[in-house]
């Protein structure tokens, strides 16, 4: 979606930020996307610095968190689908 209009390089922690400012999740919501957007970007960018005991550390304190996160994204995208006129992708992603 972001390099259609003309935000490639828009990062997890960007998508955080803009959905919180738009209103689509609350603050606490956009802190834990920011923290496990942050740790997603060292699995994919430095795995090898990620040990085995950090990564079954962060599944077993943090899995409710994803689980959250993802309730709560549904919620959302149930809600804007439901308004049957959900806002466009440019007026989420502004220049």
């Amino acid at each position: 979606m972001t390099p259609r209009v003309g935000r490639g390089g828009l990062e997890y922690r960007d998508v955080a930020r803009l959905a919180r400012e738009h209103g689509l999740i609350s603050p606490q919501i956009a802190d834990q996307f920011v923290r496990i957007a942050g740790f997603r970007n060292r699995l994919t960018h430095h795995c090898d610095a990620v040990t085995p005991e950090e990564l079954f550390a962060v599944i077993q304190q943090h899995l409710g968190d994803i689980d959250e996160l993802a309730d709560h994204f549904e919620a959302v995208a149930a809600g804007l689908a439901a308004a049957g006129d959900p806002p466009s992708a440019e007026q989420l992603l502004p220049e």
